[in-house]
């Protein structure tokens, strides 16, 4: 893609991007705050267009690609400004992005909107699974119950990182390690009695909602501990985004006033595996971090 694309010059967002991209989310209504640009940019690679008249300039569309180890990368945020839709600048980023890491020999993953996905099937992605968020205005008053769960300490983090990786398919620490930061008090670990991981939880503050994820964890039971855990005392509204091989689980949020806001499919580029494990994966860090 050429510099003064329609008029617009592009560049790579650095971390001092972050307000100007936090405006487009707020315009299109997004969840993400200006804490996860920032991450979203040190750890990967975002692209931006922006408006070559005028001072200040104008950021009015980007893309982002957020490296997960070498195998594969999340390619997210493809954010237009609505004066500027319907030119090809959405197009062009996600190629832009795509590019970018299959020219790096990695595979592009994304998590898809339902209307999205009809826009990256002629791409060359397909199908792996799909994933509803679920959204509740308010939580019932959950007093914290007797449990197993700790919460996750920087000793912890060491351990997680390897535990992790193999269940997700690539070390994402700097990715957990600034979430947790973030909101401690949501991040718990659960261990089994002989001190093997058996699953953890973190969340994260948003625009609209808090944001609970990722959870991964080896068994059905963990998740409804580990998230009575993450979410005492947290009022509401919250987002939490399962997929739906987990029913059990989305049942048992339903009993707590849960309900699904929309859908997603993760998808891969000219890939048909996912490189997590899906019945380890119970909740997803969020469709920008996957």
């Amino acid at each position: 893609m050429q510099d003064g694309f329609q008029g617009l010059a592009r560049r790579m967002l650095s971390p001092g991007d972050a307000k100007l991209a936090g405006a487009l989310v707020r315009e299109a209504g997004w969840n993400q705050v200006d804490a996860d640009w920032r991450l979203m940019i040190e750890t990967g690679e975002a692209v931006g267009l922006f408006t070559q008249r005028g001072t200040p300039e104008q950021l009015v569309a980007t893309a982002l690609s957020l490296p997960h180890g070498p195998d594969f990368a999340w390619i997210s945020m493809v954010l237009v400004s609505a004066a500027w839709r319907r030119r090809g600048l959405a197009t062009t980023l996600l190629r832009d992005r795509i590019d970018a890491v299959v020219g790096r020999g990695a595979t592009p993953m994304l998590d898809a909107t339902e209307d999205g996905r009809e826009v990256y099937l002629p791409l060359g992605f397909r199908d792996l699974y799909p994933i509803s968020r679920l959204q509740v205005d308010e939580l019932p008053h959950l007093a914290r119950p007797p449990h197993r769960a700790t919460p996750i300490s920087e000793l912890d983090l060491e351990t997680l990182r390897t535990w992790d990786a193999d269940r997700f398919g690539a070390d994402r620490c700097p990715v957990l390690q600034a979430i947790r930061e973030r909101a401690p008090e949501r991040a718990w670990i659960l261990r089994h009695a002989g001190g093997d991981i058996a699953g953890y939880v973190l969340g994260r503050d948003g625009l609209n909602a808090s944001q609970i994820g990722p959870l991964m964890a080896e068994d059905t039971e963990s998740p409804r501990e580990l998230l009575e855990a993450a979410m005492t005392d947290l009022a509401g509204p919250v987002f939490i985004d399962v997929p739906d091989r987990h029913g059990e689980l989305t049942d048992w949020l339903g009993g707590l006033g849960f309900t699904r806001q929309r859908g997603f499919v993760r998808m891969a580029h000219e890939r048909d595996q996912p490189f997590d494990n899906p019945d380890a994966t119970f909740v997803i860090a969020g469709p920008e971090l996957g």
